[in-house]
Parts: C-alpha cells; structure tokens; sequence
C-alpha cells in the first residue's frame, strides 16, 4: 500500500499471513508500507524438511532482501514474534520490534500433546485443518512435526533473555489479558503475567499493551493491535 516505513508481519506457527488480515487495512491507512508472507509449511508456500529457529529466521531474512527493505519494523504474533526477536538482536538493523502474545522469556507448563492429540481427532476438528489446508489458511506441518517445532521453541525460550541483552532496537510487547478456553489455560495465562513482571524488572525500556482478549491477539483485537503499531512507528 503507502511508501511509508516498511512493516513486516510474521505470523505464529500453524497460522499464516492471513492472521493479519483484519490488521493490514488499518496499518496502510496510518500510512505504513506493510509487508506479509507465508513462512514455509503455512498457508501457500511449501513444505519443507527444516523447521528450525533458524530456518524461520533465514526465511524472514530472505524476505527482506529480496523486498530490499531497510530498517524495517518487525511484528511477530506468538512464534513469530520469537522469530522477530532472534532476527533483530542478530542484525541489529531494525527499526522496532512487536512483539504480539509471544516473544516472552517465561516459564510456560508443557503442552498436553496427547489432550491435543485428542482433540484432533474429533471429526469436525478434522474437518476444519482439511479445509484450512485446502483454503491455503493454516499450516501444512503435521501433528508430529508441529510437536517438534513447539518442543524445541520450549527449550530455547530461555535464550530469548539474551536476546532482549542484544536488541538496540524499541521493543513493544502486546499482550492478551484473559485465558483461552483451552487446556492449562489459565496456568499459561498466569505463567505470562508472571513473565512480563520479570521482564520489565530486566528490561524496564520495553513497553507493554494489554489487551482484553485471549491469545489471537490479531483476530480479536485487530483495530486496537493496529492502532499500538502505528503509534509505535510514529
């Protein structure tokens, strides 16, 4: 859209670049150049046999390139923002980082992989990831493969507290207040609370936004999420 300073949205694993698309409106009216994609195994673009952190970080470094954006301003919804976070304090090049409901050194409780497994079991779950795929929305990974991208995200969140060590950039965090209707819900809910209290004594110079939702920070809230950005890069 606008010539304006360039934004860049990374979306959070299992979704895709249309997570932001009740967001992208209300950036290109602010004036903002904004830019999405689909990381690999998600929405249109292709499997792969890598997923690691540093994959996803080729990836986003990829895009910049080939777009020829400088000093962008990167914002990362739940594993993306961990992705965004990993990529500036490596570069040193960019402009800001948001950080939306992810990017955060905290303690969470283990996944329930086989309440989830469960879950995804249920014919209408079924259904839905088969036409999330066919509509080119969510993810292409598998169960198995999406267990392991989480569980090795798991082991290295604590080095995510040298990354903030390492960032030159403003850093905001958005964050949704209120516990998803999901298993340990209100435990991961608390568990972030508890982080962002750490953080900010660690990192007083990182804003934080909450916002009265659950995790889907950009779904729920897209018109205040927009709003913080645009403040943010002005």
């Amino acid at each position: 859209g606008s010539e304006g300073e360039p934004v860049v949205l990374v979306h959070g694993l299992g979704f895709g670049q249309r997570t932001w698309a009740r967001v992208v409106p209300r950036l290109s009216a602010g004036g903002l150049r904004v830019v999405t994609y689909d990381q690999r195994g998600h929405g249109a673009s292709g499997t792969s046999d890598d997923y690691s952190p540093s994959a996803f970080c080729e990836e986003l470094a990829a895009v910049l390139g080939e777009l020829g954006l400088e000093k962008p301003i990167l914002v990362g919804h739940s594993l993306g923002a961990t992705i965004a976070l990993e990529y500036a304090a490596a570069h040193g090049d960019c402009a800001g980082v948001v950080c939306v409901d992810g990017g955060l050194p905290a303690a969470l409780p283990s996944a329930d992989w086989e309440a989830m497994r469960a879950e995804m079991r249920r014919p209408i779950l079924r259904l839905a990831v088969w036409a999330m795929k066919f509509a080119r929305l969510g993810t292409r990974l598998s169960f198995e493969e999406l267990k392991r991208v989480v569980e090795v995200h798991e082991a290295n969140i604590t080095n995510l507290e040298s990354a903030y060590d390492r960032i030159s950039c403003p850093v905001l965090m958005v964050m949704g207040s209120r516990a998803d209707p999901v298993p340990q819900g209100e435990e991961i809910r608390e568990a972030v609370i508890q982080g962002i209290h750490r953080l900010r004594e660690a990192h007083p110079v990182v804003r934080v936004e909450w916002l009265p939702c659950g995790h889907n920070v950009p779904l729920e809230r897209p018109l205040e999420l927009a709003e913080l950005i645009v403040r943010f890069a002005n």
